[in-house]
């Protein structure tokens, strides 16, 4: 009996993280990423798109790699399809939880923003310059009585690294009643306690009817251990995370980062590749 491209390699889902992954460091999609895409739907599985960003920043990534259909937003907290016109999960933070972490960023000294529905917002000058810099998007500056009010996806705090490397166990931010992440350089977040990378994909793997047996993720930084931990197969960037590297089922070769992600999908289904790396 003829063997089909799905049960060749038992794959039917895989989840790729956009920033060290997908993105080069430019933060575009390079050619042999997009194709490397294009040989996942070939091989006859989903693709989805996992990431800490807010589905505003992801849409446009979706919408340039033809038959991704699914977007696994703000770590988890949301889950739709590209057109936002399907919501299969929304997480958002405590109200008190909320307004406690950032009672505590103006404590700290942090710039602070909001991952609200309607795009990322700020109350601070500050924040706005920062996460231009370092993320180079731009968020929108609302009224601090707005700020505080909104419904919350996530809470993040902007800092440099050297102090970012410490933050979760000094005592008052390991208080927050809030999942604690690292997800950039100089990015912390606070986001619903359960809510990661790995509840979206659950929940949308769950939608497609599809077993966690049958999943397969890329990414390259600490929030994506969680979904590393889910899924039977998780592919690791070289350049990634000391964290992410150490609970990957195998690590893609070095090389050019903008082409990671390429080298990566060539380990899972190159010749021999997938055999040689199943759990």
């Amino acid at each position: 009996m003829q063997t089909t491209k799905t049960e060749s390699h038992g794959y039917r889902l895989a989840a790729i993280d956009l920033d060290g992954t997908l993105l080069g460091p430019d933060h575009t999609i390079s050619p042999a990423n997009a194709r490397a895409v294009a040989r996942l739907q070939a091989a006859g599985i989903e693709v989805v798109l996992a990431s800490g960003r807010h589905y505003r920043t992801m849409m446009d990534f979706a919408r340039a790699l033809p038959g991704v259909r699914w977007i696994v937003a703000v770590q988890g907290a949301e889950v739709a399809d590209v057109a936002r016109a399907r919501v299969l999960h929304q997480s958002f933070l405590d109200p008190l939880a909320a307004r406690w972490v950032l009672a505590l960023s103006r404590e700290m000294g942090f710039p602070a923003l909001v991952y609200a529905r309607e795009g990322i917002m700020t109350d601070s000058d500050l924040a706005v310059g920062a996460y231009w810099q370092h993320i180079g998007h731009r968020p929108a500056r609302v009224s601090t009585e707005k700020f505080f009010a909104m419904p919350t996806f996530k809470i993040v705090w902007v800092g440099e690294p050297e102090r970012l490397a410490t933050l979760a166990a000094e005592a008052a931010v390991a208080a927050m009643p809030t999942e604690k992440i690292r997800s950039h350089r100089y990015l912390f977040e606070f986001v619903q306690p359960g809510v990661t990378k790995a509840t979206g994909l659950a929940a949308l793997a769950a939608k497609l009817g599809i077993r966690r047996e049958e999943t397969l993720a890329f990414g390259d930084a600490d929030n994506d251990v969680p979904m590393f931990a889910w899924v039977r197969t998780a592919v690791a960037m070289a350049h990634g995370w000391p964290n992410a590297l150490a609970r990957a089922t195998l690590v893609a070769p070095a090389g050019a980062p903008e082409e990671a992600l390429a080298r990566g999908v060539e380990a899972v289904l190159g010749a021999g590749g997938e055999e040689m790396f199943r759990r």
